[in-house]
């Protein structure tokens, strides 16, 4: 079974290596994608790794974080991976828990995984207020617009997703800017699919 993760690059110069690095041990394959970064987050990430794992991608113009999980989604397609993750470049969910998020596809359990960050309560209380007023009602539209009611912390970039589902989708109908996860999650409720959260 090959893993393929994908990391969309946006001014996270100094964290997107930290956490390539931290993620090379849980996949086979490392794909990201460097969004027209002003800052050079790509060129970061291949100054500081060496390792034939990594794939650096650019985008000659932005296109989102949407816009570049469907260019890394392309690659990893291309090289016949059968899992795929999405990890966010800042660090947010620590790379030790992608086993987990790994797991119900890995044993049939489910088609696609999604992380929960709620599931430790430091992260409510470290969360600005204002940020988790955000999240909470950001969660309720999701909710409303997917069906997916029994879902934590929907609008959650800590994704995976066998490839057998991802190409059920059109991707060029698939939004490139933030609400990437929440129009995935939408064609998953209309597919029928299994989600483990």
């Amino acid at each position: 079974m090959l893993i393929a993760g994908i990391i969309p690059c946006y001014k996270t110069p100094y964290k997107a290596p930290l956490v390539v690095n931290e993620c090379l041990r849980y996949l086979d394959l490392l794909i990201c994608v460097d969004d027209s970064c002003p800052l050079n987050t790509g060129k970061k990430i291949e100054a500081n790794i060496k390792d034939k794992k990594v794939h650096i991608l650019y985008h000659d113009k932005n296109k989102g974080v949407g816009g570049a999980m469907i260019t890394g989604i392309r690659y990893a397609l291309e090289k016949k991976v059968d899992i795929i993750v999405k990890i966010d470049s800042d660090g947010q969910m620590p790379a030790e828990l992608i086993p987990d998020l790994l797991k119900p596809l890995k044993e049939n359990a489910a088609d696609f995984s999604k992380g929960n960050r709620f599931r430790d309560s430091n992260v409510i209380y470290r969360m600005p207020k204002f940020r988790l007023i955000g999240n909470l009602f950001l969660s309720f539209l999701t909710k409303l617009s997917t069906g997916y009611w029994e879902l934590f912390d929907p609008t959650n970039g800590f994704i995976a997703m066998k490839s057998s589902t991802i190409k059920l989708f059109n991707l060029n109908k698939i939004d490139n800017r933030y609400f990437f996860e929440t129009d995935i999650l939408f064609r998953c409720s209309i597919e029928d699919i299994y989600i483990k959260n």
